[in-house]
């Protein structure tokens, strides 16, 4: 991986890796607005078929394992009566996001929070 580091991947990029399966390895509470502003673009901007999720962050690590972040059954897309996509990614307060993958996530945890305190400190 160019520059050892770790980025979001864009939908392009994403298709072209060969399917790989994920589970749930991790969490990071954080506000929403915050993960979203902190990470950009969504790797992939549609609702999964079943609404569970309706966008997710595909990151790469140096190592080139992938990592997904994601909102599980929290929007209007999942159930009637939850905040629609637009409305809940713009939540101010902490809220438990997932990080899907198949190894620990704590330095992709740890790579999203900086990305997040960077982001604050220049809106600030």
């Amino acid at each position: 991986m160019e520059n050892g580091e770790f980025r979001v991947l864009t939908r392009e990029e994403y298709e072209k890796i060969p399917w790989r399966s994920s589970s749930k390895v991790g969490e990071l509470f954080a506000p929403p607005v915050d993960v979203s502003s902190a990470l950009g673009t969504p790797t992939i901007r549609e609702p999964s078929s079943d609404g569970k999720t309706d966008r997710e962050w595909v990151i790469i690590d140096p190592n080139g394992e992938l990592f997904r972040v994601y909102a599980y059954k929290a929007t209007a897309e999942y159930e009637r009566g939850l905040p629609r996509p637009e409305a809940f990614w713009s939540i101010e307060g902490g809220w438990p996001l997932s990080i899907g993958g198949n190894t620990n996530p704590i330095y992709v945890h740890e790579w999203i929070t900086e990305r997040i305190l960077e982001t604050r400190d220049l809106d600030a």
